[in-house]
């Protein structure tokens, strides 16, 4: 499952390489629709399933892996998202999200501060979005809590990835 899946590259590509299906979920219904017309045009709309929704508090059935690519810093608190998806995944959790700490994580925070002065300005376009730094120290504790432990992690320029396994 890609929660926050956007216009699905992270789930078609696993399915490129050998996953049976997979699911999506993000809150754009304009990203829903690319998702649906991508599949389509790859031959993969078989194994694909996308719908619009909010991870953080749609009722989801159990994956074996779940992964959050780029999605922690659309919500002001990751708290429910967490809890939701946690409780849904089977073996594997993953997520990226910008780095906190740090260099990096002062970049991030003033990159993120200018970018919701941008979606201020320009409000009616974006609709009240606002990106965020959360503390991704706490965010790995409540997924080590939910039974999980760390497989990886690593940095991309700016994002921390990170993969964890069922216990």
């Amino acid at each position: 499952m890609d929660l926050g899946c956007g216009v699905g590259d992270l789930a078609l590509a696993t399915l490129a390489r050998g996953a049976a299906s997979v699911d999506g979920i993000d809150l754009g219904r304009g990203a829903i629709k690319e998702a649906r017309s991508l599949a389509a045009e790859r031959g993969l709309a078989d194994r694909a399933t996308f719908s619009v929704g909010n991870g953080a508090i749609e009722p989801l059935s159990r994956h074996d892996v779940i992964a959050l690519n780029r999605v922690l810093c659309c919500y002001p608190s990751v708290d429910q998202l967490l809890e939701n998806s946690l409780g849904a995944t089977g073996d594997v959790f993953a997520y990226t999200a910008p780095i906190h700490s740090g260099l990096m994580g002062r970049f991030n925070r003033v990159s993120v501060a200018i970018s919701n002065r941008w979606f201020r300005l320009r409000e009616r376009k974006f609709r009240g979005f606002r990106a965020f730094v959360h503390d991704l120290d706490a965010v790995d504790r409540r997924i080590v809590e939910a039974g999980f432990r760390k497989a990886h992690a690593g940095h991309r320029r700016v994002w921390q990835v990170a993969v964890f396994t069922r216990a």
